[in-house]
């Protein structure tokens, strides 16, 4: 497209040129060629500006391809992202499938000698038939029957004592079968956690919060914990100011302007407060997370967006909104 440009002008300009040096009046020829040289140049210009038109439309496709790529790149790290996800439910999930396959393998040798031992009991209390048998039968043989009434006394000890092994074993099948349960409940909880929407932050750990938090979410501090607790998680628990802050600045990305109930409640009387964490850690009055102006006049906690991570005191049933953290039995 330009070699063709480039030629008629170049031919106008050589056919003006031979034109000027004729110095006279434009014969026949002349004007013919001024004529082609015009219409020539009316396409050159025609040519130009669909050229031009062609160049902004490629610059659009190729703006459109870079956008496309990068979406793509974008939504190939959330793919990775979830792939590594769903590789650590998995191996979570096959942990607690050996330890349920171990437990199980337990509790069957234990039923096994349950059963050998059950099965001793009933041969002895035949063996003890019999030797009643022979005391009533031997009753005129003093000698004997003391013979006999010591083996009675005997096996009737070996009897005591293994009753006394089968009533341990028992105690430990009820254990296990406990154990087994607990672990079921443990794995049901974690897999009902991990299907939650959760943000891993920077100090290591997964939280949740609701969704676009409004006034229409907001809870009291019972209702709050009740929600986590059948989420398979629990209410947040702060171990210190710059823990509380990594987790205020999610919340805030949220919600900039939202409060949040956390697990912390008062343990104590009205007059003597004792605030403690649900794992059962001291809060204490003078600790730097409080707010300036913290009243520490109410029983239940939350913590604000700003000040990062600060906490104050309100009525428990007080509607906030709340956080949800992992608990550390589903990591």
């Amino acid at each position: 497209m330009l070699t063709l440009i480039d030629f008629a002008w170049k031919r106008q300009d050589n056919l003006e040129k031979k034109f000027d040096d004729s110095f006279g009046e434009p014969n026949s020829d002349c004007k013919s060629l001024l004529q082609q040289i015009s219409v020539l140049s009316k396409q050159a210009d025609a040519s130009r500006k669909q050229f031009d038109e062609m160049v902004k439309i490629k610059e659009l496709k190729e703006q459109e391809i870079l956008a496309l790529e990068r979406e793509k790149t974008d939504l190939q790290c959330q793919l990775s992202t979830k792939e590594k996800e769903m590789k650590t439910q998995q191996q979570l999930i096959s942990n607690l499938t050996s330890e349920k396959l171990q437990l199980a393998k337990e509790l069957e040798n234990s039923t096994y000698m349950v059963k050998i031992k059950d099965e001793k009991i009933k041969l002895n209390e035949k063996e003890i038939a019999t030797l009643k048998q022979e005391k009533i039968t031997a009753e005129n043989a003093d000698e004997r029957y003391q013979v006999l009434q010591k083996q009675l006394s005997q096996r009737e000890a070996e009897i005591k004592t293994q009753q006394q092994q089968v009533s341990i074993l028992e105690s430990e099948k009820s254990e296990l079968e406990k154990e087994n349960a607990k672990t079921k409940a443990i794995h049901t909880s974690c897999a009902l956690a991990h299907s939650e929407k959760l943000r891993l932050l920077s100090n290591g750990k997964k939280y949740f919060f609701p969704e676009r938090p409004s006034y229409q979410n907001e809870i009291t501090w019972y209702s709050a914990n009740e929600t986590c607790t059948k989420k398979g998680l629990q209410l947040a628990t702060f171990k210190d100011l710059s823990e509380a802050e990594v987790v205020a600045s999610e919340g805030h990305k949220i919600n900039a302007g939202q409060v949040w109930w956390v697990s912390a409640k008062n343990q104590g009387s009205k007059s003597e407060k004792d605030f403690r964490w649900r794992d059962g850690t001291k809060l204490d009055l003078h600790s730097p997370m409080w707010t300036e102006y913290a009243h520490q006049k109410h029983n239940c906690i939350f913590t604000f967006n700003w000040p990062k991570g600060k906490l104050n005191s309100h009525d428990c049933g007080f509607h906030f909104n709340f956080i949800c953290e992992l608990p550390n039995k589903c990591y």
